[in-house]
């Protein structure tokens, strides 16, 4: 009877010990997510203003340009990660950088997609020679 008595015990410590890790983990990539949307919407507002001054844009919408973008966003790392550092680092320990210099360092391309007037486009920023991420395409996209 002691044993079985045991056994319920441990079984409640480890599922009490199980769930507080499970919510810790969880709470840390919701940290960790939030903060790169910070980085992510610093280049939405750059490509929020390229948008409503690029030339091709005015001529098609006659000066009422109005810009919204989802909250998804596709990037590509500098340097790929392996499949260690993709799956199990990236679950258990998540991390972003501190800065937002810190952060571009790490990424080659950005891509946003778009609404201009109903219209749907995807707008790139790929890194140049001096190592910034500038617009490189603004290309209208088929729903």
């Amino acid at each position: 009877m002691k044993k079985h008595k045991i056994l319920f015990i441990l079984i409640g410590v480890f599922a009490i010990c199980f769930i507080a890790a499970s919510i810790f983990f969880a709470l840390q990539s919701i940290s960790v997510a939030n903060q790169e949307q910070e980085y992510f919407d610093v280049y939405r507002q750059k490509a929020k203003e390229y948008i409503q001054t690029d030339s091709e844009v005015l001529e098609k919408y006659d000066d009422k340009v109005s810009v919204s973008f989802d909250q998804s966003a596709s990037y590509s790392h500098s340097s790929p990660k392996g499949f260690f550092e993709g799956v199990f680092v990236d679950i258990f320990a998540p991390s972003v950088p501190d800065t937002l210099e810190e952060f571009i360092a790490e990424i080659d391309m950005i891509k946003f997609n778009v609404t201009i007037n109903g219209d749907p486009y995807q707008i790139t920023f790929e890194k140049n020679s001096q190592g910034e991420l500038v617009v490189s395409d603004l290309i209208e996209t088929r729903s």
